[in-house]
C-alpha cells in the first residue's frame, strides 16, 4: 500500500470527501486490492462516498463483495448505485 492509498483509506473511514477528492486528484489509486475504498464505503453506508469513488474511475467490478457490504448495512440507496454502475460497465 502507498502512502497516497493509506491515506485514501483513512480518510473514507473518517467520511471526510474533501479529504478524499483531493487524494483522487493527486492520483491515490481508487482500486487497489479489488477497489477496497469502495467496499470501506459500502461498508460503512457512505452513499455520497460511494457516488464519489465511482464517479471517479473505481471499478465496480468487485461489486459483489461491495454489495454484501450495502446490504449488510442495510443501505438501498448504496445497493441501487451499485447495482446501476454495474449495468452500465
Amino acid at each position: 500500500m502507498t502512502e497516497l492509498t493509506s491515506k485514501l483509506e483513512q480518510a473514507i473511514e473518517y467520511g471526510d470527501m474533501d479529504r478524499v477528492l483531493k487524494l483522487i486528484e493527486a492520483k491515490a489509486d481508487t482500486n487497489y486490492r479489488q477497489a477496497w475504498p469502495l467496499h470501506l464505503a459500502c461498508r460503512n453506508g457512505m452513499n455520497n462516498m460511494v457516488r464519489l469513488l465511482l464517479d471517479h474511475g473505481t471499478s465496480p467490478a468487485t461489486w459483489t463483495s461491495s454489495l454484501k457490504y450495502a446490504i449488510d448495512c442495510c443501505s438501498i440507496e448504496t445497493v441501487e448505485l451499485l447495482l446501476k454502475s454495474n449495468a452500465q460497465t
